[in-house]
């Protein structure tokens, strides 16, 4: 279906993570334009592509996954193609088993308008992958494009493969962050302005006019004589 190939052994983007690091390379190609290559949907750039040489029906593109991991899930920005499909499988072996199943990249509508905004729009996949299939560890990524409603060259303008230990990464530094925050939260002193200063003061003097009520209350209880000392006390 696809014959021939073309391998870019130095086409390559990274996916950083805490414990890890993967490394991403081209490693098959069904048809490149030479001044549009495949590689460039590793820069991360959206102002370049990688589109077939000629008008194609359909197209082929190989990831190289190193060292090889367990996919969470797929972004894949498009430019032109209506349909994608993603498999999985090693090298040395020619058996590819399904990640995710064949979906719209482009409507009907947006493929005979041939605009360049609805040709490039970016569709995230968790949900659809083949969670048993997308568990394992895979060295290889096909994405296989097609478009059936029009005659032109196709592509992608970019593919970001988030593995398991990127995802595990995000949440040991979300983790680390949050215990900073609460430890920079318990660290720092009260601050003492103006107005927190009044509320103090107002706040023991209240506390003042109650000890005091309750004390005069007592006194009350035992005898006229004492409270008619209070009386003049407060006078003073």
């Amino acid at each position: 279906r696809f014959r021939k190939h073309t391998t870019h052994p130095s086409s390559s983007s990274y996916l950083i993570t805490l414990s890890d690091m993967t490394k991403i390379t081209i490693h098959k190609v069904s048809s490149e334009d030479p001044s549009h290559p495949s590689k460039n949907i590793l820069d991360n750039d959206q102002t370049k592509f990688w589109r077939t040489n000629g008008n194609k029906k359909e197209a082929q593109i190989e990831l190289k996954l190193n060292p090889p991991c367990a996919i969470e899930s797929l972004q894949i920005t498009n430019f032109g193609a209506a349909f994608v499909e993603a498999s999985v499988g090693n090298e040395g072996s020619d058996e590819f088993e399904q990640l995710l199943p064949s979906v719209t990249l482009m409507k009907y509508s947006d493929s005979k308008s041939g605009g360049e905004e609805s040709k490039k729009l970016t569709r995230s996949f968790t949900e659809k992958l083949n969670k048993s299939v997308a568990a394992k560890k895979w060295e290889l990524v096909r994405l296989s494009l097609s478009q059936q409603w029009m005659d032109c060259s196709i592509g992608l303008t970019s593919v970001l493969i988030n593995d398991e230990l990127n995802q595990e990464g995000e949440k040991q530094l979300n983790k680390g962050m949050s215990q900073t925050m609460k430890q920079e939260v318990k660290d720092t002193p009260k601050r003492v302005g103006s107005g927190s200063l009044f509320f103090q003061k107002k706040e023991e003097e209240e506390k003042r006019g109650e000890s005091q009520g309750k004390v005069m209350m007592v006194i009350i209880d035992f005898s006229p004589l004492i409270l008619n000392i209070i009386f003049v006390f407060r006078m003073w």
